[in-house]
């Protein structure tokens, strides 16, 4: 599934930069036209660097931001890529280095970031900043598709339910942050794009809101290593372009509903560490291309009754 994984974050570049003339700061520059960057939007940028402390080491990749060396266009600056048409801001790709375990970004995420409406791709992923909770101003970045906040040591607060308005959303990645509690917001199930959501290895609490079964153009969802109780939804089973389903490592319970024999794109199943019980019949007989499979660990004993197709 990493492959998968890499595969959509590829489309999403490839849409950016062939649909909307992404210009980057080194060699996909236009060199037939020069755009420089919104002034309003380089102050932006200028508020978040000071919010992540001072440092011109030029280790990071804000270190040089607005510097003598980089001049004072923003779509110069690592990290920032503007549209080669209009200037305005289209992606930040700040990710920590996920390898050597270091984190790139260690202060605050600052509001002046309001300012890039026009932002697509935004990636904060591997970073630790201090004040730990997903900000609910994000939800303002109403041309967002892509945000990565994996592993950004978010501790407090809540997933906002403000995401929400994030409607151009194809890809949300929550996951890998260890202590993030609270509930799972069901204003989740509004975005209508949305293609992968990782919520894992969290300690998400409540149930798994049956609205996420609206999320028709889903093909991803981990919902894996949290403390998610009650019921798996029967709505899930309404998600028909789902490919991978992880639910492992919580406290479900009761029995997998009949429903999910309906994902017949799905390749990975996993319920296992549960307390889910009962027995699977026919719902399994219909995933054909069912690659990986585990019911293991669960308390309910899960069982699969191959007479009535349920072998697969």
């Amino acid at each position: 599934m990493r492959i998968f994984i890499g595969f959509l974050k590829f489309i999403l570049l490839a849409i950016l930069v062939l649909e909307y003339g992404v210009l980057a700061p080194n060699s996909w520059r236009a060199t037939s036209t020069v755009v420089h960057c919104i002034e309003r939007e380089r102050q932006a940028l200028l508020q978040f660097k000071d919010g992540l402390g001072a440092d011109d080491s030029g280790i990071y990749a804000w270190s040089l931001w607005g510097s003598q060396k980089h001049k004072r266009d923003c779509c110069q600056w690592e990290g920032v890529y503007c549209s080669n048409q209009t200037g305005h801001v289209l992606m930040l790709q700040l990710a920590g280095d996920d390898d050597s375990n270091q984190s790139l970004l260690k202060g605050n995420i600052s509001a002046s970031l309001m300012e890039l409406q026009y932002l697509m791709y935004f990636n904060l992923s591997f970073n630790s900043f201090e004040d730990g909770y997903i900000p609910e101003f994000f939800g303002s970045l109403r041309n967002l598709k892509y945000l990565d906040l994996q592993r950004c040591n978010l501790k407090k607060g809540n997933i906002p339910s403000q995401l929400e308005n994030l409607s151009q959303l194809l890809y949300l990645d929550l996951s890998k942050n260890y202590f993030f509690r609270g509930e799972i917001p069901y204003q989740l199930g509004n975005l209508s794009r949305l293609q992968h959501l990782d919520l894992s290895t969290n300690q998400l609490e409540g149930v798994i809101p049956y609205q996420l079964g609206n999320l028709s153009q889903l093909q991803h969802l981990d919902l894996s290593s949290n403390r998610l109780e009650g019921e798996v939804p029967y709505q899930l089973g309404n998600l028909s372009q789902l490919q991978h389903l992880d639910l492992s490592s919580n406290e479900l319970e009761g029995v997998v509903p009949y429903q999910l024999g309906n994902l017949s794109r799905l390749q990975y199943l996993d319920l296992s560490y549960n307390n889910l019980g009962g027995v699977i019949r026919f719902q399994l007989g219909n995933l054909s291309n069912l690659q990986k499979l585990f019911l293991g660990s669960n308390d309910g004993a899960i069982k699969i009754d191959e007479k009535n197709g349920g072998g697969g």
